[in-house]
């Protein structure tokens, strides 16, 4: 109709959206689930029934349902074209997930806006990991600051990290290290 070949009418094309690494979801305006793919159901633990039968409110962490209407709102009106963020979602089990989650607004033709597509990937484990690394970076650090016999860090021949024990045993201030 406007010269553009439409691949999303090909078979091949929905099998390789059901089958991506990411959950995929349509979603009105409303909040309702109008399609997902197979991933997202399995990140949320829905059958695909069960998911055309919730809203997004249903699945978001009460404290995160809001995080983002004002994004919506500059989609709806033309301000942005897709935005992302992170935030909260309990799964089926009821257990949290982290979700990375990317925002775009469809448009009809028209150009009137038809419904919301969203792209999620689960990050839940990846902010287990920087979350230990955090936290051995803290107990390091103090067991470094805490340490009454001296440690310092020297990376080509500047003084990278010091605790206060080698200032004072070395005579130094941190301004003069």
């Amino acid at each position: 109709k406007d010269g553009i070949s439409r691949q999303n009418e090909d078979p091949e094309f929905h099998d390789a959206v059901d089958q991506v690494a990411v959950g995929i979801a349509m979603v009105s305006f409303e909040g309702g689930f109008l399609n997902v793919n197979k991933k997202f159901c399995q990140i949320f633990g829905y059958s695909y029934k069960e998911m055309l039968e919730l809203n997004y409110k249903e699945i978001t962490y009460f404290e995160d349902v809001h995080l983002y209407s004002g994004n919506i709102e500059k989609l709806i009106t033309g301000e942005e074209n897709s935005f992302i963020g992170e935030k909260r979602y309990c799964s089926k089990s009821g257990v949290m997930i982290w979700g990375k989650i990317t925002i775009s607004l469809i448009r009809k033709n028209s150009g009137e806006p038809h419904y919301l597509l969203a792209v999620f990937e689960d990050i839940s484990d990846r902010l287990k990991i920087e979350t230990a690394l955090s936290e051995s970076q803290i107990s390091y650090r103090n067991l470094v600051e805490q340490d009454k016999d001296g440690t310092a860090l020297i990376q080509d021949d500047r003084g990278k990290c010091v605790n206060c024990a080698t200032l004072k045993l070395a005579g130094y201030t941190i301004e003069s290290w």
